[in-house]
Formats: structure tokens, C-alpha cells, sequence
């Protein structure tokens, strides 16, 4: 108090209502009943992604802020498929497993994961919201050189500018920063710096289709260079294949069935198919 006058808090420009904790511990926040589904990496992207569908596909207009929520959650579902893929080989395929060898996790992720799932922990400092990122960890993995591949060379470059709009919803309510606009493409984007990504209901759905199409191609090409380097007989890890579908059935199974779809649309081909044009485009000649 000054000569009477009671003091007041020079700070309260906003009038701060009473806080009370939204939770008591964060572990309520998780649903801790849920299981992985059993289905291939891909399916379970697509029906990641028909659920984000679901909330917008019968609409007749969006607002720019629920078109930005909805881009995050699409490019999150590639991503989500890549670690889900990349999990499952670590599992099932000797050659990823002994590459992942080398790798370090952290402490606590040893201590408290469950054996199926530790390999994700190798993945909890990546991030696959751009190129580089996915380019990297496949590479790593893999041995896949994306970057070299004419089918998806070009695409995965449209992949990183749908990232940079991604990275405008995360960080910046959706503004286009000087960062973004230089790898987008300054001279196009430089009268727009600052100004806001807005996503109508075409423009959506379009990204919607090619995100899709991109991560089938990305599925096809794993799968090829799996298969392909199980053929390697300069490589330990190399399958004796028989070149017999019943021979052959039970170990190209186990690879079908980590890519194959039944919830596209165009289903994948049976298992007997895929290995016969597998037999055909790699059995050595007079075997």
C-alpha cells in the first residue's frame, strides 16, 4: 500500500483463471487396454488412415485449422507405417536384425520394453517428417538407397515439401517460416512468408491420394529389396530358396505377410501368385 492506495499487480495485463490439474498422473491419459494389431505395416496405415477420413470425408467445407490438424495426423501415418515396418524386419529378417545389432538404445528403453517392441526404441530420436530422415534410416537399415531409386527419387522430394507444410502446423499454427519457405522454394514463397497454409477440401484430398500412392510405392520397394537380398548367396543371411512353391511356401510366406494389403481397395495378390512372378523374375537360369 502507497499513501492508501492498495498496490495491484502491475503484471495482470491477462486475468489468469485457477489452475487444476488435468490429470493425476499422465498414465491416465493412454489407453493401456489397446493391442498392436497383427495386420501388415501398410494395412495398418490404411485404416490409420480411413479413420482420419472419417472425420471430414462428407463435409462441405473445413476450416483452415482443422485442415492443418488433419495434414498432421496423414504425414504422422507414413511415418507411424515406417516404424512399423522397420520394427518388424528388425524381427523377422536376420540381415535387418544384424545391422540393428550396432545401434544403441537407451537404459530405461531396455528396462521397461517388451522384447517385441524394443526395437522401436532405436527410433525414438528419429523422426520421419522429411526426406533425410526416411532416406537415413533405410539406408541404415536396409541398405536401400532411396535417393537412387528412379520410381520414387522424385516423389520422396514432393514427400519433404508435404513435410515442410506439416512442419507450418506444428511449430508455427500453420505460418510459413523463412526455414520452410528456402526449401520449398524461396522465390515462389517469399511474398508469403509469414502467411498461413490453407487446405481446402480439394487441395486435401489430393494430398490425401498421393500419400497413399507414395507409401505403396515405398511398401513395394521394401519388399523388393528384402526379397532381393535374400537371394544374395554371397550374403550369410541368404535363403536357400527351392525354387518350389510348396517348398518354398512356408519362409516366402513370413515375408509375404509383413506387406502384403487386405484393406485396399486392390487387395494384394495371393501369396502363390506373388511367389511365382518372385520364381520368375529371380530363379537362376538351369535351376
Amino acid at each position: 500500500m502507497t499513501n492508501g492506495i492498495v498496490s495491484q499487480d502491475f503484471s495482470a495485463i491477462a486475468t489468469v483463471g485457477n489452475f487444476s490439474a488435468p490429470w493425476n498422473n499422465t498414465s491416465e491419459l493412454f489407453n493401456a487396454n489397446h493391442l498392436d494389431s497383427a495386420s501388415s505395416a501398410l494395412d495398418n496405415y490404411i485404416k490409420n488412415t480411413t479413420e482420419l477420413n472419417r472425420l471430414w470425408i462428407n463435409a462441405s467445407d473445413i476450416s483452415p485449422e482443422f485442415g492443418r490438424l488433419l495434414l498432421l495426423g496423414y504425414v504422422s501415418a507414413v511415418e507411424s507405417y515406417v516404424r512399423n515396418i522397420l520394427r518388424r524386419l528388425i524381427h523377422e529378417v536376420k540381415v535387418v536384425q544384424e545391422r540393428a545389432h550396432l545401434q544403441m538404445v537407451q537404459y530405461g528403453a531396455v528396462l521397461y520394453h517388451d522384447k517385441s517392441i524394443l526395437p522401436e526404441a532405436l527410433l525414438d530420436h528419429t523422426s520421419f517428417a522429411s526426406k533425410d530422415e526416411i532416406c537415413g534410416v533405410l539406408q541404415k537399415y536396409l541398405d536401400l538407397k532411396i535417393k537412387e531409386d528412379s520410381r520414387i527419387k522424385d516423389h520422396i522430394e514432393v514427400f519433404d515439401k508435404i513435410c515442410q507444410l506439416r512442419h507450418c502446423c506444428a511449430h508455427r499454427f500453420g505460418k510459413l517460416g523463412a526455414k520452410n519457405a528456402l526449401i520449398l522454394g524461396i522465390n515462389d514463397h517469399k511474398h508469403i512468408l509469414e502467411k498461413p497454409v490453407l487446405l481446402n477440401l480439394d487441395s486435401l484430398q489430393s494430398i490425401v491420394a498421393w500419400l497413399m500412392s507414395f507409401t505403396k510405392l515405398l511398401n513395394n520397394i521394401i519388399f523388393q529389396k528384402i526379397l532381393v537380398d535374400t537371394c544374395n548367396r554371397s550374403s550369410k543371411h541368404h535363403l536357400d530358396w527351392k525354387w518350389s512353391y510348396n517348398k518354398d511356401r512356408v519362409k516366402y510366406s513370413k515375408l509375404y505377410h509383413l506387406f502384403h494389403t487386405t484393406q485396399d481397395a486392390n487387395t494384394s495378390p495371393s501369396i502363390e501368385e506373388m511367389y511365382n512372378r518372385f520364381k520368375s523374375a529371380k530363379q537362376p537360369t538351369g535351376v
